[in-house]
């Protein structure tokens, strides 16, 4: 009883702040467009503040404390939002946090037949690359929303229905961040959901194998930053500028509509979502393969070249 009144109250009181927090939103927060915008109108950010809030009480009063220790991150992400903080800062606000998460789950402990020093310099990194690719993929309509809607009710079936919270408080944000968005979620949300998706593939997994296929529930999201940082590496790229190379981004200037792209992650998201429902691991890392071969074709013949966008990139700098 007190699960179900903790989702539908998340799901309320996303809407009623919605409603409340918008037209302040855009008073005071605004995400003006810039040469590296996916959007071409001003519209509020930084919700996500609210969202943080909203999710940590509910998953806090149904004994998941670990919310906290994310929560520091969407207080940072907000101020960020407000006034760009140092990204030296915000990394090392990430590591510390990603620090708390690995000692909270014991994380170094399941390592244990592994060097303890680099264990924890994969794990700092893991954790971090995922908040930062979250941050990252957060650049078009309704994107990082719908998928995590597709993987917050994936891990409410196999692991615990109390993440229906985080759905419901999703299901109601997304109906305002669809194309198109009338409020974005700015780094206080998108950072502060990156840590909680970390704690979550750590929540209740005791073998790596099942750490692992959370993970390829997650590639809709994870691959394309992932292979854009690399790609930025090859080119001799300063990986911490701003620029418009993921392949969403490059997806939205070959002239697809943000719906489209944000359906077309779902799409994949979808596909791996009922892969590991089946419990069939063969099943599982087939579709993940074939998702790699999918987003290698969308790179090569539908999106803008990566090649001509860094090309454009360089332009508009000079």
């Amino acid at each position: 009883m007190q699960l179900s009144l903790s989702v539908l109250f998340s799901f309320l009181l996303t809407c009623s702040t919605l409603h409340l927090g918008i037209p302040i939103l855009s008073k005071y927060l605004l995400d003006i467009p810039n040469e590296r915008s996916s959007h071409s109108k001003a519209v509020p950010t930084g919700y996500g503040i609210f969202l943080s809030f909203i999710i940590s009480i509910f998953l806090f009063i149904n004994n998941h404390y670990y919310v906290l220790i994310c929560l520091p991150l969407a207080i940072i992400g907000f101020i960020d939002d407000l006034k760009p903080l140092s990204s030296k800062f915000r990394y090392c606000a990430q590591l510390l946090i990603s620090f708390f998460i690995i000692q909270y789950f014991s994380l170094l402990t399941e390592l244990k037949s592994f060097n303890y020093f680099f264990s924890l310099i994969f794990l700092l990194l893991f954790i971090t690359a995922i908040i930062n690719f979250f941050n990252f993929i957060d650049g078009v309509d309704g994107l990082i929303t719908s998928n995590l809607l597709i993987y917050f009710l994936l891990i409410s079936i196999i692991i615990s229905p109390v993440y229906l919270i985080v759905f419901g408080s999703l299901a109601a944000f997304l109906y305002f961040n669809w194309q198109p968005a009338k409020v974005f979620l700015g780094d206080s949300g998108s950072t502060f959901l990156g840590a909680l998706t970390v704690c979550t593939i750590f929540y209740d997994t005791p073998s790596i194998e099942k750490t692992i296929l959370m993970i390829c529930s997650l590639s809709a999201l994870l691959i394309d930053p992932f292979t854009c940082v690399i790609r930025r590496l090859l080119y001799g790229e300063n990986i911490f500028q701003p620029h418009k190379l993921f392949l969403f981004q490059r997806l939205v200037q070959a002239g697809l509509s943000h719906s489209r792209v944000s359906l077309i992650y779902c799409l994949v998201s979808l596909i791996l979502f009922i892969t590991v429902l089946s419990n069939n691991v063969t099943l599982v890392y087939s579709s993940f393969l074939c998702s790699i071969i999918f987003g290698i074709y969308l790179d090569l013949f539908v999106a803008v070249s990566f090649k001509d966008a860094l090309n454009s990139t360089k332009k508009e700098k000079n």
